[in-house]
C-alpha cells in the first residue's frame, strides 16, 4: 500500500518535471528577453561581514525603466564603476560615495553617472567610488562603512541622503525591507538591528533558490513579468501620506535615529583619518510643483525634511552640501522641466541631473580656490544657502 503511493507520488513528480521542462524550451524560443544568458539579477545576497544587498559581485543586471533598458555591469565588489584594490597608488586621493539607488543609478549608464562625472571633474589624482545601494539608509551604510569601505582607505566619504525615504528606512516600525540592517534607539543610544539568522541563510547566493531560477530559468523570469489586474469595485481608501507625518511624534523616533546614524557614521569615518561631507539628494517633488499646483503640498513636506537636515549638519558641525538647491538653480535659469532632471514616473535623476549633481559636488569640493577635498567653510556656505532660501 504505502510502496504504491510512493510510486504514485514519484510518478505525478516526474510528469510536472517533464512538463515544466517542455515549457522551459518552450519559452526559450520566444523572442529575446526571456533567455537565460540575459542575467537579470535583482535578489538579494548577504555577503558575511557586510550585510544584505541586492546584487551579486561581477554580475550583470538588465534594468527596464522609462528611459529604455539598460544593462549594468557590477564589479567584483558588488558595485557600480571599476573595481579598486585596496592599497592606494602614491598620491591618489580616494572618495567614497554612499547612498542608495540615487547613487547606484540604474537608470543611466556607466558614464552617465554621477560618480564617473565626479572623477572625470576633479581629475587625477582623485579616484571616486561608488558604495550605492538601492532601497537603503544609514542602517545599512553604517555596517557597510565599517566593514567595507574602510578598507578602501578613503580620503574622503560622501554620504548621499534621500530625505523623501531614509528616515522610513532605518527604523523597523516605518522599513518596508525588513530583512536587512535597521536602526533603533535604547536609552539614548543607538542600536543595530541585523537582519535575523533565517533571512541570512536564505540571503546566501549557494542557498537561495531565486537566484538560481532567476540566472537560469527563462519560464521563471516570464511568470514575474508584471501582471494586469482587474480594478477592484471597493472604493480605494487612500493610505496616509508619510511626508505629511513628519512634524508629528510619529515620526520623533525615526529623526533620532537618523541624527544618531549619521553621528556615528561620522564616527567612524573621522576614526580612519577621513573626512566626511553630507549631501542630500534632490526631489522631483520640488520641480513638479513650479508646474503643478496640485505638487505645492508634498513640496512643503519635502521642504520639512531639507530644513531639518540643514539644521542639523549647521548644529553639528557637518559640512553639507544641499543638491537640491544646486538643481533648482539650473533648472531656474535654464527653464527645464521637472521630466529634464527627474524621470517621470520613477523620480531618479536623469543623464543630465547626474551630470549636474557631479559639476555641483565637484564645485564644492574643489573651493574657492580650485584646491581639492577643500571644501568652503561650514559657516559660509550655510549663510549663503540661507540667503537663498
Amino acid at each position: 500500500m504505502v510502496c504504491g503511493h510512493v510510486i504514485k507520488a514519484i510518478s505525478y513528480s516526474l510528469g510536472v518535471f517533464v512538463w515544466l521542462a517542455l515549457a522551459e524550451l518552450a519559452v526559450r524560443c520566444l523572442p529575446a528577453g526571456f533567455a537565460p544568458e540575459v542575467k537579470a539579477r535583482k535578489c538579494l545576497e548577504y555577503r558575511p561581514g557586510v550585510g544584505v544587498v541586492t546584487i551579486q559581485p561581477a554580475s550583470t543586471l538588465v534594468h527596464i525603466s522609462p528611459l529604455g533598458c539598460n544593462s549594468i555591469r557590477y564589479n567584483a565588489c558588488g558595485f557600480r564603476g571599476p573595481s579598486r584594490p585596496l592599497e592606494k597608488d602614491s598620491g591618489e586621493i580616494r572618495i567614497a560615495v554612499l547612498g542608495d539607488s540615487y547613487i547606484e543609478g540604474r537608470e543611466v549608464r556607466d558614464d552617465e553617472l554621477s560618480t564617473t562625472r565626479i572623477e572625470q571633474r576633479m581629475g587625477r589624482p582623485v579616484r571616486v567610488m561608488n558604495f550605492g545601494i538601492c532601497g537603503t539608509g544609514q542602517a545599512e551604510q553604517i555596517p557597510l562603512y565599517r566593514n567595507l569601505v574602510r578598507r578602501f582607505k578613503p580620503d574622503l566619504v560622501i554620504v548621499c541622503v534621500t530625505l523623501s525615504n531614509d528616515f522610513e528606512d532605518n527604523v523597523k516600525e516605518l522599513a518596508d525591507n525588513r530583512d536587512r540592517n535597521l536602526l533603533r534607539m535604547e536609552n539614548g543610544k543607538l542600536v543595530e538591528i541585523p537582519p535575523s539568522a533565517l533571512v541570512r541563510f536564505f540571503c546566501l547566493p549557494a542557498v537561495n533558490p531565486l537566484t538560481h531560477l532567476v540566472t537560469n530559468s527563462a519560464l521563471f523570469r516570464l511568470l514575474q513579468r508584471p501582471r494586469v489586474t482587474r480594478p477592484s469595485r471597493k472604493p480605494a481608501v487612500p493610505a496616509p501620506d508619510p511626508l505629511a507625518a513628519f512634524d508629528t511624534p510619529a515620526c520623533d523616533n525615526a529623526k533620532a535615529v537618523m541624527s544618531g546614524g549619521l553621528l556615528a557614521l561620522r564616527q567612524l569615518v573621522e576614526s580612519d583619518g577621513a573626512r566626511i561631507l553630507l549631501m542630500n539628494a534632490s526631489d522631483c517633488m520640488t520641480f513638479l510643483s513650479w508646474e503643478d499646483p496640485a505638487f505645492t503640498k508634498k513640496a512643503e513636506w519635502m521642504n520639512r525634511r531639507y530644513r531639518w537636515l540643514a539644521l542639523f549638519a549647521r548644529d553639528h558641525g557637518f559640512a553639507h552640501l544641499d543638491l537640491r538647491l544646486a538643481l533648482l538653480d539650473h533648472f531656474q535659469l535654464r527653464k527645464l522641466r521637472a521630466s529634464d532632471l527627474h524621470i517621470s514616473n520613477d523620480g531618479h535623476w536623469t543623464p543630465l541631473a547626474h551630470s549636474l549633481v557631479a559639476d555641483a559636488v565637484a564645485d564644492y569640493l574643489k573651493g574657492p580656490l580650485g584646491k581639492p577635498l577643500l571644501p568652503p567653510p561650514l559657516v559660509d556656505r550655510q549663510s549663503w544657502n540661507d540667503m537663498r532660501r
